[in-house]
């Protein structure tokens, strides 16, 4: 295999951008709820860019049965109108499917009639229904939106909701994402039933100034709205496309690139979220076809295999689908928005790693490679090279296809390329002007040679991969004494014990760089994996030392957890990932206590899917928490088990 600088070159040659930026504009513009016409139509555009790269089309029943990861859809939704107008006290059309397909609500169903409008301001909790009457209204709101959603039309019977919310990134103003600066967007929205088989009631997005005039409307007295949805609802079928580029002698073994196509029922056609992963994987493949042919790549050793989604049910019905199929897989790449331009949507690509729960070579060698795409600007005088590409490496987040391959059924390194913040995120306004092709050439350079480094791995090229993930590894320690120290010593003692799980974590993923070699091969690598993975303990521990030298701290001995409650063992009772629909349905007040933890601990989710993630029958309580303290925050055994025992009473664990 070649080198990763030189593999990083090939794919800027082969990779077009223009040719992207084309095939993305066209998915653009078409609908596409899962199991549509639209839908399909997308896969066949995708399918017409692959030329004759072999592909099929996978497909997947859906209905009020069907069980596709913890969201999957229940039904094929299908829009066909929908009109929203005022008519007292005056004349006035709000929403207009035909004219802007987004102002209906996914999941709505058909409807006709006159609804007295309410407004409940945010809307996504139960105290802002208090002494409100809403059975039998239209509700106006501005909270999350399946929250509102599922608390105004299934807990207090209203008939339909008006959703004028744009979430994440608002409250920053850096983004340029509120009110002021998007007044007239309209975000995508969906209901959330409680009963996934059955949903009830409608839904309409507003803009921010449309809610406002409603609201001004209000103010002077009662205002009567008119509301017409022509929907259908009911079994049919998911559809994916799957594509391969064969290895050679470990053809059995493979390297998955996933991008999603659609949103499950959501209207959103967006540009950047998610027509420009679909449109990367696929130049992605075409590229490393071209590449091949022409000499500058050799075939790689294991299969590439596209994955063209349906987000995160897709990549559920593909792996539960056939067992067979995860257990081939070495790794992944999940290419969620790819394409942004950075300078209108103040976005930066974002290489979201694996949690540490399954650590891997992949988070290192992926930002190292982006480091080489990054560098290929030149200064204005002398041949002195300068990054021209904004890009981060950032810790685990979940809410994409990748997450289910790093779920603890599987735990499978997937890493994920994301753009964020990004403006015009799940509005109307993600169109194509606002994608670049120079991004799209960037980031899909960058993917395309992580996935074929761990295809086309070699003796050789995996010492490369031990050495980036070492010097990563080392310049992440680094940097955490500088975050220890500008954190005092009165957490001192936290930070210490996150230098020393950072070298653990660290030393392991090493390892996995070695595990890439078939056994007759792997002697000299995995030596040299020990070797530097002993060496990086070490490290971690001189850095600790350096930490509270510097400091002038000293650590104590936490105080002991009770050893009955730190020696329990959690086992997952559950196949695959973790099944939010039962238990949400099986445990009273679930959903509402998780989105009250998640609103006083903003990594709450990331926590418990590490918690969830390490419950195997092996890993004592004491040992998680340590993990997730050190990875996320402050975790405790008492926290662990307070999240976990309605899970050991309703039989989805085990102690």
């Amino acid at each position: 295999m070649p080198s990763l600088a030189a593999t990083v070159d090939a794919f800027f040659r082969h990779y077009s951008g223009e040719r992207a930026w084309r095939l993305d504009a066209a998915l653009s513009v078409v609908r596409r709820p899962v199991g549509t016409a639209g839908a399909r139509r997308c896969l066949e555009i995708c399918e017409a860019g692959l030329d004759d790269i072999p592909h099929e089309r996978l497909r997947f029943p859906v209905s009020a049965e069907s069980r596709y990861g913890p969201h999957g859809p229940a039904g094929v939704w299908t829009p066909r109108a929908g009109r929203l107008a005022v008519v007292e006290p005056e004349s006035r059309l709000i929403a207009d499917f035909e004219r802007e397909p987004m102002v209906l609500a996914a999941l709505s169903r058909s409807t006709e009639g006159m609804f007295d409008l309410v407004d409940v301001g945010a809307g996504d909790r139960a105290e802002h229904y208090e002494g409100r009457e809403v059975a039998g209204r239209v509700v106006l709101a501005d909270g999350g939106g399946r929250e509102v959603a599922r608390m105004a039309i299934d807990r207090h019977g209203a008939a339909g909701v008006l959703l004028a919310g744009i979430y994440r990134g608002a409250d920053d103003p850096s983004v340029q994402r509120n009110r002021f600066d998007l007044p007239d967007a309209i975000v995508s929205a969906g209901l959330n039933p409680e009963d996934p088989g059955h949903p009830r009631g409608f839904g309409f997005a507003l803009s921010y100034r449309q809610a406002e005039e409603l609201r001004a409307l209000l103010r002077k007295g009662p205002v009567r709205l008119h509301a017409t949805v022509d929907a259908g609802f009911g079994p049919g079928e998911m559809e994916a496309t799957t594509a391969t580029i064969s290895g050679s002698d470990l053809a059995a073994q493979e390297v998955w690139v996933i991008a999603h196509i659609m949103e499950g029922h959501s209207l959103m056609v967006g540009a950047n979220d998610n027509c420009s992963g679909a449109a990367s994987g696929v130049e992605i493949f075409r590229a490393l076809r071209s590449a091949i042919a022409a000499g500058d790549l050799p075939p790689p050793r294991r299969t590439l295999r596209l994955l063209l989604v349906p987000e995160i049910s897709g990549t559920h019905a593909y792996v539960e689908g056939d067992p067979a199929r995860i257990r081939s897989c070495v790794g992944g790449v999940n290419l969620d928005m790819v394409g942004a331009d950075h300078a209108v949507t103040h976005a930066i690509t974002n290489l979201v790693c694996t949690p540490w729960s399954v650590p891997s070579c992949m988070n290192d060698v992926g930002t190292h490679i982006l480091g080489l795409v990054a560098g290929r600007g030149r200064l204005h005088q002398g041949d002195i090279s300068i990054p021209n590409f904004t890009y981060a490496a950032t810790p685990f987040a979940s809410a994409s296809d990748h997450a289910v391959l790093v779920d603890g059924a599987y735990r499978t390194p997937c890493v994920f390329f994301f753009e964020w913040p990004d403006r015009f995120y799940h509005t109307n306004l993600d169109t194509p002007d606002k994608v670049s092709p120079d991004t799209l050439r960037r980031t899909g350079t960058a993917a395309a040679a992580l996935a074929y480094a761990f295809a086309a791995t070699d003796p050789a090229s995996v010492r490369e991969l031990i050495g980036v993930a070492d010097s990563g590894a080392r310049r992440r320690l680094a940097t955490a004494v500088d975050q220890g120290l500008a954190a005092g010593a009165e957490q001192a003692a936290e930070w210490a014990e996150r230098l020393t799980v950072m070298g653990e974590v660290g030393s392991d993923a090493l390892r996995t760089a070695a595990a890439l070699l078939p056994p007759a091969e792997a002697e000299s690598a995995g030596a040299l994996a020990e070797r530097r993975g002993a060496a990086l303990v070490a490290a971690a521990a001189a850095e600790r030392g350096r930490l509270l030298e510097t400091l002038g701290a000293e650590v104590r001995p936490a105080a002991p957890e009770p050893e009955a409650e730190a020696d329990r063992r959690p086992r997952r009772l559950y196949a695959g990932s973790f099944p939010r629909r039962d238990v949400e349905a099986r445990v009273s007040g679930w959903a509402e206590a998780e989105r009250a933890a998640g609103r006083q601990d903003p990594r709450h989710g990331q926590k418990v899917f590490e918690l969830m993630n390490l419950c195997d029958g092996e890993h004592s309580l004491h040992t998680i928490c340590r993990l997730v303290q050190a990875e996320f925050g402050p975790f405790t055994v008492a926290q662990a088990v307070a999240h976990l025992q309605p899970l050991v009473e309703q039989e989805f664990v085990a102690w």
